[in-house]
């Protein structure tokens, strides 16, 4: 086999690889993905959402977790997220429903904070400034 030969195979070879990472990281582009749920603050311009994810890996490992997050809505009218926390299954303990988020998040009457109460679990997010 003369060096020609060599370097094309190997050049196939690589191509190959390339195209099959490529495509297995195209394949992973929407992840992590899932289901949501929101409550809005008592001054309805702050949000606190729980998502139920799931990611996948490059190797095909899959993970679930939940997201917790508060998004503010400035003058300008763009969300700003200024608090997330993810907590695995395994720590909560409890069933979350997403489309009753009110028996979760509590927020304060001034919408500063939200408390997000899971069972045993509580953990609090907090607005940095209000209007």
């Amino acid at each position: 086999m003369d060096s020609w030969s060599k370097l094309i195979g190997t050049g196939t070879t690589l191509l190959l690889i390339g195209i099959a990472v490529g495509l297995r990281l195209f394949m992973l582009r929407p992840y992590p993905k899932g289901d949501s749920g929101y409550l809005e603050s008592p001054n309805s311009l702050h949000r606190a959402y729980i998502y139920e994810l799931t990611d996948k890996g490059f190797f095909g490992t899959t993970e679930r977790f939940y997201r917790f997050t508060i998004e503010m809505k400035p003058l300008d009218g763009k969300r700003i997220k200024v608090f997330e926390k993810d907590v695995p299954p395994s720590n909560i303990g409890v069933t979350i429903d997403l489309d009753k988020p009110e028996e979760i998040i509590k927020w304060s009457e001034d919408s500063v904070v939200a408390t997000f109460h899971l069972g045993a679990v509580t953990f609090y997010g907090t607005v940095p400034f209000t209007r």
